[in-house]
């Protein structure tokens, strides 16, 4: 993602971050063999005094040779140590310029995706609107289609429960309508029937009557036949005339 820069902000382009770090580090290298040098005693180049200048150095401070190298080893240390510090100093404010910048580079992409996600979220305030708006249509169409088709069904309960009501009286006088012709043709049928036999009783009955009347006239005219006959029988025993009586009377009974 590429940093935007707005107004009020310091361009920072990635080459010139590059070549602030190089110039460091570079700083940073002498820093430590400066240090370095200090730690273990510059060597003084013959070069730094000429043979003029030692002799008048020497027949002005009159001082001799070895202390003329001291002093002149403590002048190259400080100088050095002065260059040591101004290096340090260079090092820190490039460090706080290149810090700076990239603070300044972070603050300004800070700033561009902040006024990024303020944009989203306009466009979703936006979007998030016009939804809760067709939200709200979508349901107040919805909540009307459902009152209609609740309305429909409740008529349409209605028109059921007083077709049903009228169906179950119907059905009621149709069921009590024909359990009463039944019960009639079953009252008729049975009656008839049962007079019928009855009836046949009644004639079965008067013929076993009579003829157990007959039976029972027979049975006594048979028991007086017998005794008569048992009469006939001793009287036949006494005389002979009496059996050809009897043999009449048998033949007579016969036929």
């Amino acid at each position: 993602m590429e940093a935007t820069h707005t107004e009020g902000t310091i361009p920072f382009p990635m080459q010139e971050k590059k070549e602030i770090n190089d110039l460091s580090n570079e700083l940073e290298q002498q820093l430590n063999q400066q240090l370095e040098n200090l730690n273990h005693g510059p060597e003084i180049p013959k070069e730094v005094f000429s043979s003029s200048d030692e002799s008048l150095f020497r027949s002005e401070e009159g001082l001799s040779q070895p202390e003329e190298e001291d002093s002149v080893r403590k002048t190259a240390a400080e100088k050095n140590s002065e260059k040591t510090v101004s290096l340090i100093n260079e090092s820190k404010f490039l460090r706080y310029i290149a810090d700076l910048r990239k603070a300044d580079s972070e603050l300004a992409l800070a700033k561009a995706e902040s006024a990024e996600l303020v944009h989203q979220i306009d466009n979703f305030r936006e979007h998030y609107t016009e939804y809760e708006q067709k939200i709200s249509g979508l349901i107040t169409e919805q909540d009307h289609s459902l009152q209609k088709q609740l309305d429909t069904l409740t008529e349409l309960a209605r028109s059921v429960q007083t077709s049903s009501d009228s169906l179950s009286s119907r059905i009621d006088r149709e069921i009590q309508r024909l359990t009463q012709g039944l019960e009639t043709s079953i009252q008729g049928s049975v009656k008839e029937s049962c007079d019928l036999e009855l009836a046949r009783v009644k004639d079965a009955t008067d013929v076993l009557l009579n003829y157990t009347e007959t039976v029972k006239n027979q049975s006594i005219k048979f028991q007086k036949l017998e005794r008569f006959k048992f009469v006939l029988f001793i009287i036949s025993s006494v005389s002979s005339p009496i059996v050809l009586v009897l043999f009449i009377l048998n033949l007579l009974h016969v036929f």
